[in-house]
């Protein structure tokens, strides 16, 4: 049996994490984007969307609207958070 996953959560909002992100909402899945630094997930999303649309002038990202929407900030991580383990479970969960 193959799964097919539709949703990701990246921990790290920098330019390597936003280049995921978007390779990955452009494929369909939804994407919890996790930072640990306070406010940097939600300033990554227009980031993102911005990147979605420069792809999409060199013909590269068909929707970027929507592929856009599928890019989700959910938080930074507390000073508590320890583990990806941990960072993984509370981001999925954040999911509306």
């Amino acid at each position: 049996m193959t799964m097919h996953p539709s949703k990701v959560a990246i921990v790290g909002a920098g330019l390597i994490g936003r280049a995921w992100a978007m390779i990955f909402a452009r494929a369909g899945w939804q994407v919890a984007l996790f930072d640990p630094a306070p406010g940097i997930a939600a300033q990554a999303e227009g980031l993102c969307a911005q990147g979605l649309t420069d792809l999409a002038e060199q013909g590269l990202c068909e929707d970027p609207a929507g592929a856009a929407r599928r890019i989700q900030a959910v938080g930074s991580r507390p000073k508590r958070c320890r583990t990806p383990r941990w960072c993984r479970r509370t981001a999925l969960s954040g999911w509306r």
